[in-house]
């Protein structure tokens, strides 16, 4: 696991922004709130993820693109 000082001022802003009552986000969703093409920010949740701060949420047939959301620790730093 990634420890809090490894994060970005951009990790923590889309780790704030994830710590949301919309619980589940994709690289397209996020993308346009951060100024990012899709594969950017899925390039930067795909890190986060291999830090611990996100899990992938299962894919399924109906969703073209995998979904995230925050772990514990992603909780943690979205917070402090």
């Amino acid at each position: 696991m990634a420890l809090r000082q490894d994060l970005t001022e951009n990790d923590l802003k889309m780790l704030r922004y994830m710590n949301d009552p919309v619980r589940f986000w994709s690289a397209s969703a996020l993308a346009p709130h951060f100024g990012l093409s899709a594969v950017q920010a899925r390039n930067q949740l795909d890190a986060l993820e291999r830090g611990g701060y996100l899990r992938r949420v299962e894919e399924t047939v109906a969703r073209s693109e995998p979904t995230f959301t925050l772990t514990g620790i992603g909780i943690e730093a979205a917070v402090s």
